[in-house]
């Protein structure tokens, strides 16, 4: 028997939607995931564990991390935010870090490229082994797409350590 054929839109006030059609064209199942977390199924609503995030993870050639030397701020990555008009106000804001010596405290924090805000920022980090930190306190949010920079800064003869970050809406 053929399967069913799916076909997609994408509406910004909306959010996404998928149709699944059956083989034959007479019945047609609509799946719209909406922009608050819901899913809706045939004119049903589902709450989806009721957490949306995004995730991002940095590499830096054959390392699972990007790294960060100098006692002062430095930059280890960017990333794109689409603005809480697209996605939504974050509620949480977490990465996984760690250090290159557990005597050697490390700081990251999240930097709003087009004005300077700090968002979030951990700070006197000493962990040598990958482990998840809550970012604390999330301010300066803005509502339209802007670039962030993570940057991170350690002792001296230390190095600041980030594999991933995950923003929770």
């Amino acid at each position: 028997m053929p399967a069913e054929i799916a076909s997609f839109e994408f509406n910004a006030s909306t959010g996404p939607k998928i149709f699944m059609t059956s083989p034959d064209g007479n019945t047609t199942k609509e799946f719209y995931l909406n922009n608050d977390g819901t899913l809706s199924i045939g004119g049903s609503l589902f709450k989806l564990n009721g957490t949306n995030s995004i995730s991002i993870s940095f590499t830096d050639k054959s390392k699972p991390y990007v790294s960060q030397n100098g006692t002062s701020y430095g930059t280890m990555a960017y990333m794109i935010f689409s603005g809480t008009d697209v996605v939504g106000m974050p509620t949480a804001i977490e990465i996984i870090s760690f250090g290159s010596s557990s005597n050697k405290s490390y700081n990251i924090r999240l930097v709003r490229t087009d004005n300077g805000q700090t968002i979030a920022e951990t700070s006197s980090l000493n962990n040598t082994e990958i482990a998840i930190h809550d970012m604390g306190i999330i301010s300066n949010i803005p509502s339209t797409s802007t670039i962030f920079e993570i940057q991170g800064k350690c002792e001296n003869g230390g190095q600041s350590r980030i594999s991933s970050l995950n923003i929770k809406f």
